[in-house]
């Protein structure tokens, strides 16, 4: 393998990288001002539409004709869901009979 090719899937990686904080963050954006929102469906589709308005022509953009240019942006972006996933988890709740009881 080349170093330029080389050169070009971490480009891709890092990309995947950008376009997944760009997706979920707005997303996540979207979630949290749904309950604050007169019209919340429509800020859903609106924000879905705009993400993929962004997101899908970047990775044709860095597609280029090759598949694994495409399958390392994917990774990268693939990575930030599951890095996301697991910072925004909520902490698992305490049962109601251990809270009141003071042993939890």
């Amino acid at each position: 393998m080349e170093p330029i090719q080389l050169l070009m899937f971490a480009v891709s990686l890092a990309a995947g990288l950008l376009l997944g904080y760009f997706y979920f963050g707005l997303l996540w954006l979207t979630v949290r001002r749904l309950p604050h929102s007169r019209h919340p469906a429509l800020l859903v589709q609106l924000s879905l539409f705009g993400r993929l308005l962004v997101v899908v022509p970047a990775f044709a953009l860095v597609m280029q004709g090759q598949w694994q240019r495409l399958g390392f942006c994917l990774l990268g972006f693939l990575i930030v869901r599951q890095v996301m996933i697991v910072r925004i988890r909520p902490a698992v709740p305490v049962p109601l009979e251990r809270a009141e009881s003071g042993r939890a």
